[in-house]
């Protein structure tokens, strides 16, 4: 990799490097993009996921076998990941099941559910009752208005 011009590329740069190794069998892909002050390496294992792990460009140019060694770490831990992925498929299976069992069963609150519908229609009863009934017409005044003239003052 320090001979393929990563050395040289720009601060802003974008190069895809494409495969560049295999290790155990699994492909090793480097891509470098721009970070926020510097130009990240991003290295992965394509076929495995949850692989990629992205350093600084000059750390990947300087870590020799300290890098090979992340690398292969991410290859041991391919075990893990498979056991994990099973765990995660067994929960997601378990929830399914659930899920069906619950299909057919009626709507536990069921009942409260009519009782606030049986309240709702009559409370729109009432509204439309209110709304059909004549308005009441204003009150007289309780005393009659006098007319202020000069001969009143």
């Amino acid at each position: 990799m320090g001979d393929s011009g990563l050395k040289w590329l720009p601060r802003y740069g974008h190069k895809d490097f494409g495969i560049i190794g295999r290790i155990s069998g699994f492909a090793i892909h480097v891509e470098a993009r721009s970070g926020l002050a510097a130009l990240d390496v991003t290295v992965s294992l394509p076929e495995v996921p949850r692989s990629g792990f992205t350093l600084p460009k000059e750390s990947f140019l300087d870590a020799g076998l300290g890098l090979v060694q992340r690398i292969e770490n991410r290859v041991s831990g391919i075990p893990s990941l498979l056991d994990q992925a099973r765990e995660d498929l067994e929960e997601a299976e378990q929830t399914v099941a659930d899920t069906r069992q619950r299909l057919g069963q009626p709507f536990r609150h069921a009942q409260t559910l009519a009782d606030a519908e049986e309240d709702l229609a009559r409370v729109e009863s009432q509204l439309a009752a209110m709304q059909d009934e004549p308005a009441p017409e204003p009150a007289a005044p309780e005393s009659e208005r006098v007319e202020l003239t000069i001969e009143a003052v």
